[in-house]
């Protein structure tokens, strides 16, 4: 029941993209310039990074009824594009950033409470829609506060500050990805 709720998602995900398959940071946690496939648009200084979260089933035990969720940082590479009007490096810098920071808020999501119970029922399943709300909320929060402060990744040392500290969290929650 789990992996139809999941290919369902996936499904749903792709038309959205679309037909573009996203990539998850479980399998790409790490950022390099051809990960980046988009064609950049005329004059465009910034870049575009598109990104967004996923939480979904896993699986279902079918004994025991306790649901395995997954949540992840997703982007679109053929929707992402690198400007050849900045530095190639500092903008990979700062997508990075912004993709662990997606993959720490997740993580921390899926150790909340209500990813916990054994039982799934209706009351608990409004519980994890008002939590991942929660969550989204707070992503866009502290995109926006990351995105201010280092002026779109143009501050590279106030991104590096970033960069260091999501890292140090990531480690902390037990995510080695480095």
């Amino acid at each position: 029941m789990g992996r139809l709720y999941s290919i369902i998602f996936f499904s749903f995900l792709t038309i959205i993209c679309n037909g573009q398959e996203p990539v998850f940071s479980k399998y790409k946690p790490n950022l390099e310039a051809f990960d980046f496939r988009g064609n950049p648009i005329e004059n465009d200084s910034m870049g575009r990074f598109f990104m967004n979260f996923h939480v979904g089933f896993e699986e279902l035990d079918f004994w025991s009824g306790k649901p395995t969720y997954s949540c992840h940082a997703i982007y679109l590479a053929d929707s992402s594009w690198l400007s050849p009007l900045r530095n190639i490096n500092e903008q990979i810098e700062f997508f990075q950033t912004e993709f662990d920071l997606v993959e720490l808020l997740m993580v921390k999501l899926k150790k909340e409470q209500e990813f916990q119970y054994k039982i799934l029922n209706r009351p608990r399943l409004a519980k994890i829609d008002r939590k991942v709300e929660e969550y989204g909320k707070e992503i866009q929060s502290q995109l926006y506060q990351l995105r201010r402060e280092s002026d779109f990744g143009r501050n590279v040392e106030v991104t590096r500050i970033w960069s260091v500290r999501i890292k140090n969290e990531l480690i902390k929650e037990d995510v080695f990805k480095f």
